[in-house]
This record gives structure tokens, sequence and C-alpha cells, in this order.
């Protein structure tokens, strides 16, 4: 279960650059990313977030790169993880939010997966998870919008996540996308292992 006091960092989180940076995106008229960072002691940290208005794909690209430059994380790893549902074609165009991503220079790849129940349990794996005797998911406080959907303040539809915390589709779509990744990366590692 999401808590404020245990999830949420007491000061703005900063990016390592000796850790790859995942960013996860919700496509639509309103799109959002989270920036993740998964440390070498397995605990993730989101430490940035953004939030578009009435945009598509093309406009809020622009955006993640303007706010990449803005904060100076030019010579970082990126890898963007988007909601499959981003391959899908408009009525009005033929190219799909991750054509429109790539051709503005950012290489995104869709989640393995859009069902919701392996997406809450991918991000109900990491709330709910202790490591060193620290929480595995650290928010920043800068993080508003993500931490009212955790809370329960998101809009639209609940979705439950655990027991008591409810959060909207939309909070679970942005950060499931990069847990998700982690989740079919580490399966394909322990297959590898056991072969």
């Amino acid at each position: 279960t999401f808590r404020r006091d245990t999830h949420i960092s007491k000061d703005p989180l900063i990016p390592s650059d000796q850790n790859d940076v995942i960013v996860g995106i919700d496509f639509g008229r309103s799109p959002s990313a989270v920036f993740c960072q998964q440390l070498h002691t397995g605990r993730w940290i989101i430490f940035h977030e953004i939030i578009g208005k009435d945009m598509g794909a093309i406009r809020f690209a622009e955006i993640l790169k303007r706010e990449i430059s803005r904060h100076k994380w030019d010579n970082m790893t990126f890898k963007f993880i988007g909601d499959p549902a981003g391959n899908q074609m408009a009525q009005v165009s033929e190219h799909t939010p991750f054509m429109m991503l790539r051709a503005a220079g950012i290489s995104a790849y869709p989640a393995p997966t859009n069902d919701i129940s392996i997406r809450v349990e991918a991000v109900e794996s990491v709330i709910n998870r202790m490591a060193d005797g620290l929480p595995c998911l650290t928010v920043s406080p800068t993080c508003t919008s993500l931490i009212s959907g955790f809370l329960g303040g998101g809009e639209g539809r609940k979705v439950m996540l655990g027991p008591k915390t409810p959060t909207s589709p939309t909070t679970v779509e942005r950060v499931s996308n990069p847990f998700a990744r982690l989740k079919q990366r580490n399966s394909r590692l322990g297959r590898q292992r056991a072969i």
C-alpha cells in the first residue's frame, strides 16, 4: 500500500548519472511521463513527472526533450517505455504515437502488456517491498500529480493498488510501464539462469 510517510521523499530526488533513466509514457490528448531509476540496491526512485494538456505526441516529444535539456540530463542514458496503445493509428493519421516520438528523436518502446491486472501487480510488487530497511519505491515530493494519483486524488474511474490505495488508471499506466518492463526483463533473466 502506498503511504505518504513511507514512499514520499522528504526532499526532491536527484537522479544518478550512474544509472539509466527509465521514462514511462502515457499517450492521449493529456500525455504524461514519469522519470524513474532503479538504483544498484534494487530500489526505485521516481524523481520527475511531466503532465501535458491538450496536445499530441509530437508536441509532447518536444516538451520531453526540453525538460531533459533544462535539467541538464542530456548526458544520461534514457529508455523510453510507453503505453502499448501507442502503437494504434489515429483515425486522422497514418502515424502512431510511437512513430511520432521516433520522428522527434525519441526511441520509445511499448510496455510488454496492457493487461491492467499485470500492470497493477508490477507496481504493487515494488510498493510493498523493502530493501535494506528502506522502501523499494521512493517518489520525489515534486511529483505532485503522481502522488495525488497514488493517494486517490486522480480523476476518473478508480483502480485499487493494494487493499486501500485507490488511484486513477493513468497513474497505473505511467508507473507500471517501467515496472512491467523490469518484470519482463527479470523473468527473462530467470528463464536464462534456469537453462
